[in-house]
């Protein structure tokens, strides 16, 4: 049995688990339009589970990317560029990106 998720319950989902603050508020709705379309696409509903979300997908400021992963990009755009190589890229926010962990 599946229940039907819609914004507000994803994001209550997230505050639920203590993980609130894993996602910036523009992240969580690239995530959820990513997930809904992710569905749409391979034609079959997606469990809400926000834990395995959370390890596999992560939101980024450029500074951050550059220092987990010890680059010197520039902008958001070339963090997408690299990424698109490596894994998939869920969307950018004005401050940040959020890539599917490689």
């Amino acid at each position: 049995m599946k229940k039907t998720v819609n914004f507000s319950d994803f994001v209550d989902g997230f505050q639920k688990i203590g993980r609130g603050n894993q996602f910036s508020s523009d992240g969580l709705t690239i995530m959820f339009n990513y997930l809904e379309n992710l569905e749409e696409e391979i034609g079959e509903e997606i469990e809400f589970d926000p834990i395995g979300i959370c390890c596999t997908y992560t939101e980024y400021t450029l500074d951050e990317f550059n220092s987990d992963y010890e680059t010197k990009f520039k902008t958001l755009q070339e963090v997408e560029d690299y990424v698109s190589f490596r894994s998939d890229t869920v969307g950018l926010t004005e401050n940040s990106i959020i890539i599917e962990n490689y």
